[in-house]
């Protein structure tokens, strides 16, 4: 009896199908063997490491089993170590001709990284471009898609990691991460980890959370276990940063993936940060509650954080907006989009160690702020740039610990060096050297002016000029090379804080000036005499008459336009005026351009006439104590709108 046609196809479909797996059972240890040595060739073009495995075999179908996988490298040492390596394939995905994991377990897993010693790069001039050029070819969406394409589809269904080790190495330190078990099951993983640090074991953290390669989707929350907050020792040994958290939350959705662009929202939050580094501030910083939800787009050229994006910190809250572009020219954009917040909801939001000087002080009214600033990344001097507070009705009602109408008062200035009080100076009449504005001369107060702050009688404590030329100069030299204070600014740091060069002295220091400055607290007039006398102008010399006496032994009105011009000159390093003098006592060339800038400045300001320049060369001749004296310590340099000194946060 003849097959039906319907019987005569299954038979040959059956028949196909049993070739195939026949195919597949017969050809998959070729297979599997070239894989790895493809592998193993990629490895050794990757700066000679080389990629050793001891033995694979199949077991059943589509399970794999390898055993002792090793990658190293001669000049360090092991990289990656795994004892035991069994992978589920999915069988259906082999007829289609690629690897998809099922499960993964894996046994005795050994991450190594040694950090070798490194000889420190000189300083650079042209980074700025140098990183321009290297970004030019990039093209974001691609190489993103290339990196979601790969991680999402390799996430298997289930995987299991049995006693994980990471050892962190460098010259000074030794870390290492331990993991009896972590395991994803389901979407969701958990594990439980413990760091020691140079042989002393930190407290335990959880992580757990969902990570889904269908959705494109993950999340991770890393939690304290006990009473003791996770400790990360990853930054300390490179970055000197301490960093300790109760818990951390982040997020990733991605929304929308196409070749030339892809859309991606998510959240990172922290709670009970606590932050130690001698550059933050002097004592270890602690901020309670913040985060940051954020909606990224990234296309061939470009990335972009939206505007829709949210930070919040306590009760401050705003949206900020980051676009940047490598084509068709390099340009970065950034905004914070304008907020409004309650004065006393701010100060209540301030972390925990910065701001000391805010402490206990009560103010009402509220502030309105935004900031925008767009910068061509091949020319950053011509930049764009705004930042603007907006006063409604701001009044304080108490003082911190720095009382901020100080200034209209007389007072002691305590001086302090390298940490130590080494002076208390009476600033006000009872100091037969404290001299008022009008016992200066002329020639001495426009020249300090140019020199240091041109619109300092205009501006309200923020030059937006001087700024923006800091910031342009600082992105060419890759440095902090300069730093545009103003005298209400140098005047503050003398007066209220201290010589610590940190981050958070700086950020106290940008808020008295605005409050100051905005509430009227203390005249301009005022705060340019109390400038003038409590300056530091030389070794152990502060306040213009100490200075006038020590360089040209006369008074303050005495000095001439020229004298004035030197003064002005060595304010940001007053320490150091014998190097405006060679080995035989001429003034060096250097000399002769601020000399000749301050005497074109100061006279398109009219603030000398033409007679005052006829037949003047910059020279002058020391008759004081300064002309023997030579000094061995450096200062700390006085920070200005024109000068180019290093900053370091000065």
């Amino acid at each position: 009896m003849p097959m039906s046609r319907n019987v005569r196809n299954a038979l040959y479909g059956l028949f196909l199908v049993l070739l195939i797996i026949l195919l597949v059972v017969l050809g998959r240890n070729w297979v599997l063997q070239a894989t790895i040595k493809k592998a193993q060739q990629k490895f050794q073009g990757m700066n000679q490491m080389e990629l050793s495995i001891n033995g694979t075999r199949f077991v059943g179908l589509a399970q794999i089993h390898i055993n002792q996988i090793l990658l190293s490298n001669p000049q360090t040492d092991t990289l990656v170590q795994i004892d035991s390596l069994l992978l589920q394939l999915k069988i259906w995905e082999l007829f289609k001709g690629t690897i998809r994991l099922k499960d993964l377990e894996a046994k005795h897993l050994t991450l190594n990284y040694r950090e070798l010693a490194t000889t420190a790069e000189g300083p650079s001039n042209n980074r700025l471009a140098a990183k321009v050029s290297q970004e030019e070819s990039l093209n974001y969406s691609r190489i993103l898609n290339r990196v979601l394409k790969t991680s999402f589809s390799m996430i298997p269904n289930r995987m299991q990691l049995a006693n994980i080790r990471v050892n962190y190495i460098t010259p000074e330190h030794r870390m290492v991460m331990e993991c009896p078990q972590w395991e994803l099951k389901n979407h969701q993983m958990e594990g439980r980890f413990s760091i020691s640090k140079n042989g002393v074991t930190l407290p335990e953290f959880a992580l757990s959370g969902t990570l889904d390669g269908s959705r494109k989707f993950m999340e991770l929350r890393c939690s304290k276990t006990r009473d003791a907050s996770v400790t990360v020792p990853i930054f300390e040994p490179r970055l000197g940063l301490g960093m300790q958290f109760d818990t951390l939350h982040f997020k990733v959705q991605v929304v929308s993936s196409t070749p030339n662009k892809v859309f991606f929202s998510g959240l990172f939050g922290i709670s009970d940060l606590r932050l130690n580094h001698p550059k933050l501030a002097q004592e270890p910083v602690s901020f309670h509650e913040g985060s940051f939800q954020f909606q990224v787009t990234i296309e061939n050229n470009s990335v972009e954080f939206d505007s829709a994006s949210v930070v919040t910190f306590n009760k401050l809250v705003f949206s900020p907006y980051l676009h940047y572009q490598n084509q068709p020219r390099p340009r970065l954009e950034v905004k914070i989009l304008p907020f409004g917040i309650q004065a006393g909801d701010l100060l209540s939001s301030l972390p925990d160690g910065l701001f000391t000087s805010f402490r206990g002080m009560e103010i009402n009214g509220a502030l309105k702020y935004n900031a925008q600033i767009n910068i061509p990344l091949d020319d950053p001097d011509s930049l764009r740039a705004v930042s603007e507070v907006t006063n409604r009705g701001i009044a304080i009602q108490r003082f911190g610990t720095a009382s901020l109408t100080q200034l209209n008062d007389t007072f002691t200035y305590q001086v302090y060096k390298d940490g130590r009080n080494t002076r208390s100076i009476f600033v006000g009449p009872g100091n037969p050297c404290f001299v008022g504005l009008d016992q200066v001369s002329p020639y001495l107060k426009n020249a300090v002016i140019t020199s240091e702050d041109g619109g300092f009688f205009y501006h309200k404590g923020f030059d937006q000029e001087a700024i923006k030329h800091a910031i342009a100069d600082n992105l060419k030299k890759g440095r902090f090379a300069r730093g545009g204070s103003t005298i209400t600014m140098q005047l503050v740091k003398n007066v209220f804080l201290t010589q610590q060069k940190t981050i958070s002295r700086k950020m106290e220091e940008w808020m008295m000036v605005w409050l100051i400055e905005n509430l009227n607290l203390t005249t301009k007039e005022r705060m340019f005499e109390v400038y003038l006398n409590v300056i530091e102008w030389g070794p152990n010399i502060y306040g213009i008459c100490e200075a006038s006496e020590f360089y040209f032994d006369k008074s303050p009105m005495e000095l001439t336009l020229n004298e004035s011009i030197f003064l002005a000159s060595i304010i940001p390093s007053p320490t150091r005026y014998k190097y405006t003098f060679d080995k035989e006592g001429n003034i060096r060339d250097f000399y002769f351009a601020f000399h000749r800038f301050l005497i074109e400045t100061m006279l398109k300001r009219e603030q000398i006439t033409s007679e005052d320049t006829l037949n003047l060369l910059p020279d002058f001749e020391l008759k004081g104590l300064a002309r023997e004296f030579v000094s061995q310590t450096d200062s700390s340099p006085t920070d200005s709108t024109l000068r180019e000194e290093p900053l370091e946060l000065d």
